[in-house]
Order: C-alpha cells, then sequence, then structure tokens
C-alpha cells in the first residue's frame, strides 16, 4: 500500500554516558592509538508501475548461507587505488584504509576469507554498491563508513568498530547468522537505513546507536546491548531473538517484542521511554522482567498486507513466524487505459493464507472520481471475493492524491459510496488510509460508522479518531517473504464481531 510518510530528522542528545559498566569482552584495540517532512507523496499508477522510487540496495533480506562468489573476473584492490565504476572487487590479504573511497553504484567489494580489510581513524569508505565480508573475513572501523541509499553491507564474518568509529547506514546492513558485529562508536541509522540481525551484535558501553529508520533482531539473532541505544520519533526497534540490556536504551519511537524474544535487564540497566512512545508487545501473559517501562503498551494480534508486490509467498513459513492476520489485495479500479483488474495474486494468496490456518481480510486500491465509478469498483470487488471465506474486514484503501485534490466533500462521497455498497452486501466494510487523508481530506463525521485502519509508518500514532488496526511499518521481514512486508496490529477480535455479527457470509455464532 502505498501513503504519505512523516519523516522526522530528529537525531536525540549526544552521548550520554555509563559508568561503572562491566563487560564481558575486550574493547577491539586495532589500527591507530589515536537528518520532519510532510509533503512526499508516492503514488500508485498501476501493477506494472515501480513500488517506490527509492533505490534498492540489492541486497537478499532473508537468511541465507553464503555460498562463494567466482571472483575471476574482479579485479584485486590494494586499499589506495581509487574505484572505478562498473568494475567488481576483491581482497584476500590485510587492506589498510587510510584516506577516502566510494565504492560506485552497481560494484562489488568481496572482502575474502582469511583477509581483513580495516579503515584506520583518518580513513572514510562510502558505499553505494554492495560490500560483502565472507565468513572468517573481517572489516575493522576506526574511521567513517556511510552506506548510502541503493548501497548494501553484508557480513558473514566479523565487523568490528571502535570508540572513534561513524556508522552511517541509510540502506541494509545485514549481520548474517554466521555473523559477529562488535560496535564501540557511534552509530546512525536512518529513516532509509535498515539494521538486520540474524547474527550477534554487542553493542559496547562506549557505543552510542540512534535508530531513525529501523533495527530488526531475527529469532535466531542476539543483541548484547550495553551502551547508549535511542529509538527516535520516527525509529522503529523490533526484537525476536535474544536481547540483552545492560545500558539505556531510551524510547521515543516505536518498540516491539516479538512473541519469540528472550528478553534481559540487568539491574544497573535503564529503558526509557516518552509519553508518546509505543511498545507492541505480541508475548504471552506478563513479562515480569521488563518491568514498568510506561509508554503505550500495544496488544494485540499481528498481520501484515499483500499484494502481487510480494511475489511468490511460503505462508507455510509466514504462520510459523508468528502472523496471525493476512489483509489481501483482491483488485483494483480502473487507471488510464487500464480496466478494472484482479490482483494476480490474490486466488493463491487467499487460498494459501486459509489453508495454513492464518486469518485474511481483503481490499480494494481504489481509483474512482465519481460516485458512479465508486459504485461499479465496489462491485466488481464484491464479485472477486465472493466463494471466499473472510474472516477480517473487507476494506476499501484510498490515498491518490488526484483524489484528494477533488476536494473533502466530492471524495468523502466516493468513499461513502463505495463502503456503502460493501456494506450493503452483508461485508463488514473498512476504511484504509493515512493521517492525512483522515485529517485533511476525508470528512470522517459522514464515514463515522465505519471502523478505520491506520496507517502511519514507524511513528506513534498521532491520528485522534479511532482506529481498529494499525499500519506501523513498511519494512518488516517475514520468513516465507522475500524482501520487505508491511506490518500490522488489530486491537479488535474481528474474527469474533464478524462471526458474531454475521458478517462476510459467515453463519452468526449460535
Amino acid at each position: 500500500m502505498k501513503l504519505f510518510k512523516k519523516t522526522v530528522s530528529l537525531l536525540l542528545a549526544a552521548a550520554v554516558a555509563l559508568g561503572g559498566m562491566t563487560v564481558s569482552f575486550a574493547e577491539t584495540e586495532i589500527i591507530d592509538s589515536a537528518e520532519k517532512s510532510d509533503t512526499a507523496v508516492v503514488i500508485e499508477t498501476g501493477e506494472d508501475e515501480s513500488e517506490d522510487s527509492t533505490p534498492e540496495s540489492g541486497v537478499d533480506l532473508s537468511d541465507t548461507t553464503y555460498t562463494p562468489e567466482d571472483i575471476s573476473t574482479y579485479t584485486k584492490w590494494d586499499g589506495k587505488t581509487k574505484f572505478a565504476a562498473g568494475t567488481n572487487y576483491y581482497i584476500d590479504s590485510k587492506v589498510k584504509v587510510k584516506s577516502s573511497f566510494t565504492l560506485p553504484e552497481g560494484s562489488r567489494l568481496i572482502v575474502c576469507g582469511g583477509a581483513q580489510l580495516l579503515i584506520y581513524s583518518d580513513g572514510k569508505l562510502n558505499v553505494r554498491g554492495n560490500l560483502v565480508v565472507e565468513p572468517k573475513g573481517s572489516l575493522t572501523v576506526s574511521g567513517k563508513v556511510n552506506l548510502y541509499e541503493g548501497g548494501g553491507i553484508e557480513c558473514y564474518g566479523t565487523f568490528s568498530a571502535t570508540k572513534s568509529t561513524v556508522i552511517n547506514i541509510m540502506s541494509e546492513f545485514v549481520v548474517r547468522h554466521s555473523a559477529k558485529a562488535v560496535f564501540s562508536g557511534n552509530v546512525n541509522i536512518y529513516k532509509t537505513g535498515m539494521f538486520l540481525n540474524y547474527g550477534q551484535t554487542t553493542l559496547t558501553a562506549n557505543s552510542v546507536t540512534k535508530i531513525t529508520g529501523e533495527w530488526q533482531t531475527a529469532a535466531d539473532g542476539r543483541l548484547y546491548c550495553r551502551g547508549y541505544y535511542a529509538v527516535t520519533i520516527n525509529g522503529r526497534s523490533t526484537q525476536a531473538g535474544y536481547f540483552s540490556l545492560g545500558g539505556e536504551l531510551v524510547n521515543s519511537g516505536v518498540f516491539v517484542f516479538e512473541s519469540t524474544v528472550r528478553y534481559f535487564k540487568t539491574k544497573t540497566a535503564r529503558f526509557a521511554v516518552s509519553k508518546s512512545s509505543r511498545l507492541i508487545d505480541y508475548r504471552n501473559g506478563t513479562d515480569t522482567t521488563a518491568g514498568n517501562i510506561g509508554g503505550k503498551t500495544d496488544v494485540g494480534a499481528k498481520g501484515i498486507d499483500v499484494s502481487y508486490a510480494q511475489g511468490a509467498i511460503d505462508w507455510a513459513e509466514v504462520k510459523q513466524a508468528g502472523i496471525q492476520f493476512a489483509m489481501i489485495r483482491a483488485s483494483r479500479g480502473a487507471v488510464g487505459s487500464k480496466p478494472m483488474a484482479k490482483d494476480t495474486t490474490f486466488d493463491y494468496n487467499i487460498t494459501e493464507a486459509s489453508k495454513n490456518g492464518i486469518k485474511v481480510g481483503v481490499y480494494h486500491y481504489l481509483y474512482a472520481t465519481t460516485v458512479a465509478e465508486a459504485k461499479k469498483e465496489a462491485q466488481f470487488f464484491l464479485k472477486t471475493i465472493s466463494g471466499y471465506k473472510i474472516d477480517y474486514p473487507v476494506v476499501l484503501d484510498v490515498e491518490e492524491q488526484y483524489q484528494a485534490n477533488l476536494g473533502k466533500t466530492k471524495i468523502t462521497n466516493i468513499v461513502k459510496a463505495f463502503l456503502d455498497e460493501i456494506s450493503a452486501a452483508g461485508y463488514y466494510a473498512m476504511l484504509y488510509s493515512n493521517k492525512a487523508w483522515l485529517t485533511n481530506y476525508l470528512d470522517m463525521s459522514k464515514l463515522s460508522g465505519y471502523d478505520v485502519w491506520l496507517a502511519q509508518w514507524n511513528e506513534v500514532p498521532t491520528y485522534n479518531g479511532e482506529f481498529g488496526m494499525w499500519q506501523y511499518s513498511a519494512k518488516g521481514i517475514v520468513s516465507g517473504i522475500n524482501g520487505y512486508v508491511d506490518l500490522n496490529l488489530s486491537y479488535k477480535d474481528y474474527t469474533k464481531i464478524i462471526k458474531e455479527g454475521g458478517y462476510n457470509m459467515v453463519a452468526a455464532a449460535a
């Protein structure tokens, strides 16, 4: 789904000094002794259009086993020669970097097993291509690494950063299951950045980590946090594996405890929150180790929403990953010269998701500019979903800017006409949109009879109206799905509501 993305270039205060901390590892000693906007709009214009204008990094986000690359056509790099565009490189020995270099977009640098790449305190590496550290290879930084959009870093070996290091992450940095990473300097994960931890990552007492983008520790991953770890208002941190907190964690954004997390907090550690922050807690029961961490705690069902954009999905793996419900795109309206169409993956997705015990809802992407067109789209949608068992709401997705430009009265009438058609057919109708639409473009007083599915990525929800579901991220990592997927939290037991109400062609409870 598309939506306005509010982003705040907010970095928290400078590092908090943490004294008296004892860690069970030695600090790495090597080498030297010594960015709020409301205006970004992405418009979907049909199934053959790009889903996102952000450059793709080319990094496989799934947990993969390393397959050695054929470097016979690669160029050996000495740490002194400028990288050339369109050329791939490797190092197979110790290479020292004492000045500034840029790995160009489309190029790769392989740190081979047994090799060492050392970036000195006066060295800088700008990564616009892909940097891979093979198993038994190592990358140690005392200088600066900038990982730009379109680039990617994959570590299967060892990554070490000393106290003088600055790591700026604006794309995907992946620590694989076989890898170990130790950070003792500054790590900044910006709004387009993702740190994905399948392996073991340690943030030492001298580390300062600020997350305005995303941090995810997978179910088999391990995070030892001994330093300062801040999630800003636009940031999100998800912990699904072993999470040991021995330093200070400050959450002003969204923090997620997955059902699989093993959480340990030392007596001297601090988990601080702002009043508006959100904790999404998928753990069963009350975990007394969490303590009173304040903020707003959200408890509900975990879901995803999918379309053709996710490609072939392994729904058995999705179920195993703890997903309880899926909102599946069924159709879209006519746009340009393209007629209304069923999503190419709809039949497969709804059949396989249901077969694997995942509750399903459906949605339609609206392109209508008149009430008459909205009714036609609604009838097409109803025809598409007929015959399927639907446990969750039947949703209208509206977010095109040209529709907003029609004016509040007209677009509200269009939306109401669509939802009324769905409701009259006996389905539990729902509206999906973002805060800007719900606040500025729609007259919600005329739509008060319908539940809202709010889209507000990463940020804590600031919409003042009621909503039954919250789409809180567009960068979820779920087993069985290649690449990112939207993540959702359902506050209501829609399966029960729909069954007891006799909606969606489901017989009412006796």
